[in-house]
């Protein structure tokens, strides 16, 4: 479901510091003062996006043209509101009369402004039974908007880090843990789940518990409510997102969904499909790096040019075939420059969506071509098998295997109709019809390197929204799948995930307050083999800028000028139509 950065421990710091003073990551804010965020950035925003030329007229029509910086500066705005009452009263407010959301506030303080973050006033608490949250009320410079940022992989700690962009921004933000604490092996830990309730929390409950106590604190400490609420993350914070539009869909305006991780499907099967094909049984992966290097260099050399470019990416791996049998060793050969008969046994279940002993397709996607540099990283292959495990061991089943279960002992014959009974509580139900009656809007990116969460399954789930929706789906929902961006960032041209996620944040609210649909990301790539953490930043600087059109458009290279430069792509029609093939028939 996600892999990467270690969880921060799950303590709060002292009060009147500020969480996550790291770096900045994102281009388009660096260099802002705590006060005044927008007027800092301003002329940094200028100079990156002098390529991307913006209109004249309303301040909807050039925020719409991509100028970012004028959209910056609109949404940071504070909208005038002074508190009503103080920080500290707070935390003598009676929130546990909800019965929705009953709630305590722990502290209330004032933290001074830091880091672009303007002054504000922080509170702790948590909702019944076990859901800790943060939320951050600017004290003087409220925008009059309410963010919500989501967790990553089993969560577990209240990651208020990621809410650090849109503090920027003078957002009221809150962030929360899922409904349980660290346990066991930390993020990969299910543990908590062998609880009925938690897996409920987990599951949906806590990310809309948060929303409506941190909607009553703003309401008590402005005495006004937020004129607009949105929601991003990545990983199990794209499920978030997914899970919110299809079970409350008035609580946010829009959701902004990176790489969702559906937890039953990937932890269930596709995760364990991966790590049982790739890993050893000692634990070691099959492939060597200098195997996976060469084997990368292969796929890139038949499939680089098929966008028209050969720049080390591969735009849409659906457009290039490739047989790894043409790559087999003679009888009895181990040579560097071809693939032995485990390995070549490995690619082809790896590159093969996966199935039981029937042929029936157990999961909507595979390994992708242009992956395979990740079939080396020992750690992110015995992460999605540690993760794989504790799923089934605590939360997969309505009853639980034995404590010694490993991912091995799944039977992919057996055990997915065992699987299949948990999906209603775990998945999100790809039925937005209220959610778009209710104008909410959704904004969803998906590397297409992401082995850890294939993008084919984020093409199948979105093609069942849209046998809902129909022809309106592109008025509710916008994909952006990014080329060579591994889980949530990162790749061989490392993308910084975090710069991606608050890109979107911006464009989101462009759409839903100013009519102006999102029709491209500006991505950001580092220097070849540089490293991405996640979801960022990368490491050195951005040395390539690309566009991302709305799926199912494609950047093209319009002729002129440097291939590193986002200005010189315009969209442009896929050279393939795969559409129709989107809906992969998969079952359990």
């Amino acid at each position: 479901m996600s892999s990467g950065r270690p969880a921060p421990p799950p303590s709060d710091p002292p009060a009147g510091q500020t969480i996550g003073g790291r770096r900045r990551s994102m281009r388009f804010l660096r260099g802002a003062a705590a006060t005044a965020a927008a007027t800092a950035a301003l002329a940094v925003l200028a100079v990156l996006l002098s390529g991307a030329s913006g209109s004249s007229g309303t301040a909807a029509q050039t925020a719409g043209s991509g100028d970012l910086a004028t959209l910056d500066s609109q949404v940071a705005k504070p909208v005038g509101v002074d508190p009503v009452r103080g920080c500290g009263q707070l935390a003598k407010e009676n929130l546990a009369v909800d019965d929705e959301a009953p709630a305590w506030v722990g502290s209330a303080k004032v933290v001074a402004a830091s880091d672009g973050i303007a002054e504000h006033c922080r509170v702790v608490g948590y909702i019944e039974p076990a859901i800790r949250f943060e939320v951050n009320l600017p004290t003087d410079t409220w925008n009059g908007r309410y963010f919500q940022t989501g967790c990553g992989a089993f969560c577990g700690w209240v990651p208020a880090e990621s809410c650090i962009d849109a503090q920027r921004l003078n957002f009221a933000t809150a962030a929360q843990n899922m409904g349980h604490d660290l346990t066991g092996v930390g993020m990969f830990s299910a543990l908590w789940a062998r609880d009925p309730g938690l897996r409920e929390d987990f599951a949906h409950r806590s990310t809309h518990v948060t929303a409506v106590a941190t909607k009553r604190l703003i309401e008590l400490y402005y005495g006004q409510r937020p004129e607009r609420s949105y929601f991003g993350g990545c990983s199990s914070g794209g499920r978030e997102g997914q899970m919110e539009a299809s079970r409350y869909p008035d609580d946010f305006d829009g959701i902004v969904s990176g790489d969702p991780a559906h937890p039953q499907r990937l932890g269930g099967v596709y995760n364990n499909w991966i790590a049982r094909h790739s890993l050893r049984p000692d634990g070691s992966p099959i492939f060597s790096q200098a195997k996976a290097t060469w084997l990368h260099k292969q796929v890139i050399a038949a499939c680089d040019d098929a966008d028209g470019l050969t720049d080390g990416l591969i735009e849409d791996p659906r457009n290039c075939t490739f047989d790894f049998a043409d790559l087999a060793c003679a009888s009895g050969e181990d040579a560097a420059g071809c693939l032995t008969g485990k390995e070549l046994a490995a690619v082809k279940k790896l590159y093969g969506f996966p199935r039981n002993s029937k042929g029936r397709i157990l999961y909507p996607g595979r390994v992708e071509l242009g992956q395979e540099m990740q079939l080396a990283d020992a750690k992110s292959l015995g992460e999605m098998g540690q993760l794989s495990m504790e799923w089934l061991r605590h939360a997969a089943f309505r009853k639980n295997p034995p404590g010694d279960f490993d991912f091995r002992d799944l039977d992919y014959d057996r055990d997915p109709a065992k699987l299949r009974k948990m999906l209603p509580l775990y998945e999100a139900k790809p039925d937005f019809r209220k959610f778009q009656r209710a104008g909410g809007k959704m904004l969803v990116y998906h590397g297409w390197a992401d082995i850890g969460v294939a993008p084919r399954e984020q093409l199948d789930y979105l093609a069942e929204v849209r046998k809902r929706i129909g022809s309106q789906t592109d008025d509710t929902v916008r994909l952006f799948l990014i080329p060579g961006m591994k889980h949530c960032g990162g790749g061989v041209y490392p993308v910084d995930g975090r710069d991606v996620g608050t890109q979107s944040l911006l464009r989101m609210v462009n759409w839903v307050e100013n009519g102006v649909a999102p029709d491209r990301l500006e991505v950001g790539y580092g220097a070849k083999g540089t490293q991405g953490g996640f979801p960022g930043p990368i490491e050195g600087p951005v040395v390539r800028n690309r566009p991302v059109f709305s799926y199912p458009q494609v950047a093209r290279y319009d002729g002129s000028g440097s291939t590193d430069d986002a200005a010189n792509f315009v969209p442009a029609a896929p050279p393939v139509d795969h559409t129709g093939s989107e809906d992969i028939a998969w079952k359990w």
